[in-house]
């Protein structure tokens, strides 16, 4: 038994461990604009994005042990109880990201959600971030065209995305 823990100290992980630097070059060689907040307990990177309706959103990088976590924030907000199950089903239509729930004040009339996606330190490569990347996108801007087809009401925290010449 010793042996074997012995053995299983000596394997060196062949993976690299994902870290916020790894995000900023991959973010940086895409041209993304990000900001960087490092003045709370858990650093994390968020980025504007441009969804299909012309609006901006932002999305968010952390780092949580291997995984590198991306979520969008504040993307559904206030969807009456009634159509959670909508969202579930809409979660069957997405391809590598998930529509997950979050805290709503609300909580007996209506719930929250957010769009992620995890990536393990085995698959940490900028290739396989940039896919996932186009997926969350093309997820978010999915499910928002199929709740505007069907009428199902919703809050969103747009930003206002500012094209600079250089």
């Amino acid at each position: 038994m010793e042996e074997s823990k012995k053995q299983d100290s000596n394997i060196v992980n062949p993976y690299p461990q994902p870290t916020l630097d790894q995000i900023k070059q991959y973010l940086t060689e895409f041209g993304w604009n990000y900001t960087i907040v490092d003045n709370v307990e858990h650093p994390y990177i968020y980025a504007p994005i441009m969804l299909y309706n012309g609006k901006g959103t932002v999305i968010t990088f952390h780092i949580e042990g291997d995984f590198v976590l991306v979520s969008s924030v504040d993307i559904l907000r206030d969807v009456a109880k009634e159509y959670s199950g909508v969202l579930l089903e809409q979660n069957d239509t997405l391809k590598l990201v998930k529509i997950f729930a979050t805290p709503n004040e609300n909580e007996k009339e209506y719930i929250n959600a957010d769009f992620g996606f995890e990536l393990c330190y085995e698959s940490w490569n900028r290739d396989t971030f940039f896919v996932f990347l186009d997926f969350l996108c093309l997820g978010i801007d999915h499910v928002l065209q199929e709740l505007e087809k069907k009428d199902i009401k919703f809050e969103t925290k747009y930003i206002n995305i500012v094209q600079r010449d250089e």
